[in-house]
């Protein structure tokens, strides 16, 4: 993966095991001119220090980790996710793509001021997901 496509705090897994890691810092290795990260491991917590960014790989968005963090499933409908949060924002999550694993996500924040923040896009893995959530300003953790 290149550096830019992911961000600290993005959940991605490793490349040989497939555990699910918390990205905590990512830097340039002056040795190698590649690029290294700390994180952690989400099942146990542990820390780990100076990975090679290509021992990361995308974790893919599934229907499991969608319910898991409060989408629910729209009635009759197998492809559409809706999330709401304190009438502040929501997210759908509509068409995910049996073969691809993709979907169109829209996430609508309500501002105070009266305007929203959107970030719309197709996503097929949770960094995405995440990155959109941090786009219009919302604060939420996901869980795997």
């Amino acid at each position: 993966m290149r550096p830019d496509e992911f961000m600290v705090g993005d959940i991605v897994r490793l490349r040989v095991s497939h555990h699910a890691v918390r990205i905590e810092s990512i830097f340039k290795d002056k040795h190698t001119d590649g690029y290294l990260c700390h994180h952690t491991f989400l099942h146990d917590g542990e820390k780990r220090y100076n990975y090679s960014l290509s021992m990361l790989e995308p974790m893919p968005l599934t229907e499991e980790i969608l319910e898991k963090n409060g989408f629910v499933k729209m009635d009759g409908d197998h492809y559409r996710y809706f999330l709401a949060y304190d009438d502040n924002y929501y997210a759908g999550f509509e068409s995910m793509n049996y073969y691809t694993g993709a979907g169109f996500c829209n996430v609508t924040k309500e501002c105070s001021d009266g305007t929203q923040a959107q970030s719309k896009g197709v996503y097929k893995h949770v960094h995405q997901l995440q990155h959109a959530l941090r786009l219009t300003g919302i604060n939420k953790e996901i869980t795997i």
